[in-house]
């Protein structure tokens, strides 16, 4: 996800991201480049869920992932989502540090 601050001062409305505030169809931008640097960040790979019994204690079963070679994923063996995460985001920047080189 781009942090848009800097090229869309006035914020954007979160229904309806080409207008400041959902209901004018007019939105101010600068061009990307011109306010460089933008931050980027990783937010999501896409299998949120939620968990009350906070981090250390969840508990999650399935083979649904972004990344397919998460030792941790099962359909038998419970295991720490949270901690599947931390190995989906290495891999994920792992690979993208790669394509860079």
């Amino acid at each position: 996800m781009m942090d848009e601050s800097a090229v869309v001062p006035k914020g954007s409305h979160f229904v309806r991201p080409w207008t400041h505030d959902g209901c004018r169809n007019i939105i101010s931008w600068r061009n990307r480049c011109a306010v460089a640097p933008i931050d980027y960040y990783y937010i999501d790979f896409g299998l949120s869920a939620q968990y009350h019994v906070g981090q250390n204690d969840a508990l999650s079963l399935g083979k649904y992932r972004q990344v397919k070679n998460v030792p941790e994923h099962s359909d038998i063996v419970p295991y720490n989502p949270f901690k599947a995460d931390v190995y989906q985001l290495g891999y994920t920047i792992l690979k993208v540090i790669q394509v860079r080189i």
